[in-house]
């Protein structure tokens, strides 16, 4: 009773609205919402090291580029001092920001003086969503590195950053220990993270973030511009059901279903389909497991979208990649049912 109390006082005393400007001023940012009270944690926007620890022999054969595709955020310098970790964390990797040639002169020559490479590109026209706009950055960084023979590739954004400093080593491993299933056509999964990775969109396979062989990232980032100019807004107008989405295409299901098009795996639009490919040719981690701080969103995780908060977290890939022959198909589709009859979004004029 007491505990029920506390959380009804404190959801009246602190308004969604105060907490994010409280969020924005102090280094704990509050970060999911359960049961009507934050859970709260604390992670700087200021660089910070941490010591690795040192093995006598380390696989340098993996030659390995970073590609940071966005927009230069400058806020707190936050794009130059992602840079700036990541050359301290990795002393023997390339690393390319992709963006455009409408930045700031001053701006590009200060992050240019860290001694990366810089790509200047045009910006393409507005089509679904952001999706061009990562196409273009993506595709010309990951083409960049296959001219360096670069053997894998992190793709990341311009306004995320990685904390953990052995997350290369990480991905490498993870990439060793679990094999690609059924293909001839892909030689490792793409790693993803839990982040915009559905457990109930099918193919809603995480963008943001990217760890594969350079070839395999060129089959996935390797797609048409889209021409038809479909936004945010007009997501949240229209609404779709989780059904609906097979028409609807959000970036990920685009970048997703071309992929695997393209590695010849057979699907259709259902979960089951989905479970498969996560088991055969991808795999999540958690952002949590490697540190990732999303300048716009780490302070307050309160999407609108009711379906796409039940991500694919680690624990359940793994489940996938370990007993996808035991699924209860039979109870899946009935799931399935329910859930494609749901909303995207919780409503329209969501606040």
């Amino acid at each position: 009773m007491i505990k029920q109390k506390l959380k009804t006082i404190i959801s009246i005393i602190f308004p969604i609205y105060l907490i994010e400007i409280a969020s924005k001023l102090n280094p704990i940012f509050l970060y999911k919402k359960a049961d009507n009270y934050w859970k709260m944690f604390k992670i700087s926007k200021i660089p910070y090291q941490e010591k690795k620890i040192i093995f006598d022999k380390v696989d340098d054969r993996k030659k390995v580029g970073i590609i940071i595709q966005g927009p230069i955020i400058k806020e707190d310098d936050f794009t130059y001092n992602t840079i700036k970790l990541l050359l301290e964390n990795y002393k023997n990797i390339k690393i390319i920001l992709s963006t455009w040639k409408n930045e700031e002169k001053k701006v590009v020559e200060k992050i240019k003086n860290l001694g990366i490479d810089i790509l200047l590109n045009d910006p393409p026209i507005n089509g679904l969503e952001n999706l061009n706009l990562q196409i273009v950055s993506t595709y010309n960084g990951i083409k960049h590195f296959e001219k360096e023979k670069i053997n894998y590739i992190l793709k990341i954004r311009t306004d995320q950053r990685i904390y953990q400093n052995n997350t290369i080593e990480f991905f490498l491993n993870l990439l060793d220990i679990y094999p690609v299933f059924n293909s001839s056509k892909q030689t490792k999964r793409i790693i993803g993270i839990d982040i915009n990775t559905c457990k109930y969109i099918p193919f809603s396979f995480s963008d943001m973030l990217q760890f594969g062989s350079t070839e395999d990232m060129e089959k996935m980032w390797n797609v048409e511009l889209t021409t038809k100019k479909f936004t945010k807004t007009d997501r949240e107008n229209l609404n779709p059901s989780i059904k609906e989405m097979q028409k609807y295409k959000n970036c990920e299901m685009v970048l997703c279903e071309s992929f695997l098009k393209k590695t010849d795996f057979k699907y259709e639009y259902s979960l089951f389909s989905y479970y498969k490919a996560l088991h055969e040719r991808f795999l999540v981690v958690d952002s949590e497991m490697i540190g990732l701080y999303w300048f716009k969103y780490n302070s307050l995780n309160n999407s609108p979208i009711e379906i796409e908060q039940r991500k694919i977290k680690f624990l359940d890939w793994n489940e996938l990649y370990t007993n996808f022959n035991n699924i209860d198909i039979l109870k899946l589709i009935e799931v399935e049912k329910e859930i494609f009859k749901k909303k995207l979004f919780k409503s329209k004029k969501w606040k």
